[in-house]
């Protein structure tokens, strides 16, 4: 079952040239202009930047709780850190740190003994319901879920460039 989950994490980050549900998140990061990641085609939304600094956070953190930390409950900045240096440079880092994060969740998944899946979460007694009450089965899943989410956000972000 890991291998099976594992599986779908990967196709949906890296699947080349499409994921089941489309392109990938590489894909779409593939041959992007920091000027194009940066942008904000769509007012009020996060820029393609804000959402892979966005992604990155999150697996951070379901990484570090996956391990046994507590899953905090994010707030403004936590969640979307702002983009300050928006140079090409600036732009690989925050792709590579996104992959690298990815790829650190990805392995602690691949290492998670099956038979912890229907454990609970330990979860920061701000969450609401139904989030407060999670499994780890439902954060890998749900962390599947978000992945997927955002990567439909660049890809409806990359066309309005």
């Amino acid at each position: 079952m890991i291998e099976r989950i594992v599986d779908l994490f990967e196709k949906s980050f890296r699947g080349d040239p499409m994921a089941w549900h489309a392109s990938s998140t590489m894909q779409l990061l593939k041959e992007m202009t920091a000027e194009q990641a940066a942008a904000y085609p769509v007012d009020d939304r996060h820029s393609i930047w804000e959402i892979v600094n966005h992604m990155h956070v999150w697996d951070r953190e379901a990484r570090k709780t996956m391990g046994g930390e507590l899953f905090p409950l994010f707030t403004g900045g936590e969640d979307w850190p702002k983009v300050e240096d928006i140079s090409p440079n600036a732009w690989k880092k925050a792709i590579s740190d996104m992959e690298r994060e990815h790829d650190k969740f990805v392995d602690v998944i691949k290492n998670f003994d099956v038979k912890e899946l229907g454990r609970l979460v330990d979860m920061d007694k701000s969450w609401p319901s139904p989030w407060a009450i999670t499994t780890y089965y439902q954060l890998i899943h749900g962390m599947l879920h978000h992945k997927i989410y955002h990567t439909g956000q660049i890809a409806v972000l990359k066309t309005t460039h």
